[in-house]
């Protein structure tokens, strides 16, 4: 072959293997060996947006990624008055990043279409046992009052819910197994459907009752495209390490919708 391979061999030679000559022209040419890399690298970003299919947006880290690789380009670009001008890294590296733009945009416009949220979310009473009736949403209880956490998802997934209680300390709320592999009923490993109002604990099981110890319980709902007990566990034990003033409910809120795909914070007011 004769000269540096074009950008269309080059992105080619990305995603399988180069025929001969351009192997070994790539093998031999420290430039094109990296922008070579360059384009694998962005194709490697573009598998992990979308995975198999594009089901959810990509992860905070990937899609700075693309926003770096995109201003990098167009800064590039913006110092260069003709176009004749442009070197051939430059057009590809505005060529991929205009590919990483699209990508993450219409990976966007797909999850936007799906989001991931609670339509429904609150404690709910029950002051007299087994009297489904008498359930309604309330912002306070006192102690020995029964209550339900009641949610609604807009899109099946697995949902997991952690407590804050009044003296600060945060624990695994839901799930938890009674029995291997069953959740008061649930099976763990399968997504909650949508659009049906659940609550936790069902109408089977007696609701949950307020102890002596008064104060706000706060509860974090979280859900996800995966099961997610042991990621609450392990956002339990860290709070445990962390320093007084790291431990309030906004810090907790922020790194929750940092890791889940939805949060909703219930507060509920414990009266003597």
């Amino acid at each position: 072959m004769n000269g540096h391979p074009s950008e269309r061999d080059l992105l080619l030679a990305g995603e399988q293997e180069a025929p001969g000559p351009i192997a070994d022209h790539l093998a031999r040419c420290a430039e094109c060996g990296e922008r070579l890399a360059e384009v694998r690298s962005m194709s490697d970003l573009a598998r992990r947006a979308y995975g198999e299919a594009p089901g959810s947006a990509p992860s905070p880290a990937l899609a700075r990624r693309m926003a770096e690789a995109e201003g990098r380009a167009l800064a590039e670009a913006a110092g260069i008055p003709g176009r004749s001008r442009v070197a051939p890294r430059t057009l590809l590296a505005g060529a991929l990043a205009a590919a990483a733009a699209v990508l993450l945009g219409v990976t966007h416009l797909f999850h936007g279409r799906h989001p991931l949220a609670f339509e429904e979310g609150a404690v709910v009473s029950e002051r007299v046992p087994g009297v489904r009736s008498a359930a309604a949403p309330i912002g306070e209880a006192r102690s020995g009052d029964r209550y339900r956490i009641r949610f609604a998802l807009g899109e099946r997934a697995h949902v997991g819910i952690l407590n804050l209680d009044a003296s600060g300390a945060l624990n695994l709320f839901f799930p938890f197994e009674e029995a291997p592999g069953r959740l008061l009923d649930f099976d763990f490993r399968q997504p909650f459907p949508a659009g049906s109002s659940i609550e936790i604990p069902p109408s089977t099981h007696d609701a949950y009752r307020l102890d002596e110890r008064p104060g706000t319980e706060r509860f974090f709902l979280v859900a996800a495209d995966r099961v997610v007990a042991e990621e609450l566990l392990g956002f339990a034990r860290e709070w445990r390490s962390l320093p007084a003033e790291a431990r309030t409910p906004g810090a907790l809120e922020s790194r929750l919708a940092r890791a889940f795909g939805a949060v909703r914070v219930l507060a509920l007011e414990h009266r003597p």
